[in-house]
């Protein structure tokens, strides 16, 4: 039996658009020797190096994906520029010599995001609210990939769903822009109580994040 094995694969979970990416298939034939390593996004091959072949190296154009070949050589693979496009599933395919024609595959999915350039933005505010007043606001999150999460404090606390009838939130469908980009708005509907004001002072703020790479918060008091 052959010990053949990908010893360390990567490709990294998120990359935000416009930055290059390394992706690593590096392995050990042990007693095999290598016919080839290819690279697939999709499905569709994009590099391989085949070392008895001249040239060793070549790569195939496909969108979103632009090899630097240079730096790679198969078990390095480095990707220029990232774009939205650049997002897809990955594969590493390790086949040895004959007889054997051994063959290791490993794939991961890589995702490229873009993190909103500004804050939200609240609309729909009165300059003071008191109790007895209608509450309609809306946040809309500044264009990212993939759409921002909003969620809605009153008073520090988190809105949630079923918190209802007294506050309503209103999701709507975040919007798609030519450019791939999404844009998310999430409305707050209700009514003010005494409950609402305590210290006199009602606090609304909305928060819009992505993941671990983007967090931003907006609100005023009232």
């Amino acid at each position: 039996g052959s010990c053949m094995r990908i010893r360390n694969f990567e490709v990294p979970l998120h990359v935000s658009r416009g930055e290059d990416v390394t992706l690593k298939c590096e392995f050990d034939l042990q007693d095999e020797k290598l016919y080839s390593i290819k690279w697939y996004k999709g499905g569709r091959e994009f590099f391989r190096y085949v070392p008895h072949e001249r040239p060793q190296k070549a790569h195939y154009t496909l969108t979103g994906v632009n090899v630097d070949m240079s730096a790679s050589d198969g078990q390095i693979v480095k990707l220029r520029s990232v774009t939205l496009a650049t997002s897809g599933r990955y594969k590493c395919e390790v086949l040895a010599e004959a007889p054997a024609f051994n063959t290791l595959v490993e794939h991961a999915i890589l995702t490229v995001v873009e993190i909103p350039r500004e804050k939200p933005v609240v609309v729909g505010g009165r300059k003071k609210y008191q109790p007895g007043d209608m509450v309609r606001l809306n946040c809309t999150s500044s264009p990212s990939k993939p759409a921002a999460t909003l969620t809605w404090f009153i008073n520090g606390r988190r809105v949630t769903r079923n918190q209802s009838p007294h506050h309503y939130l209103t999701p709507y469908q975040p919007l798609m822009l030519e450019d791939g980009l999404e844009v998310s708005t999430l409305g707050l509907t209700f009514r003010a109580t005494h409950e609402h004001f305590p210290k006199n002072l009602l606090s609304l703020r909305c928060s819009s994040e992505i993941g671990i790479y983007y967090n931003q918060t907006i609100g005023d008091t009232y």
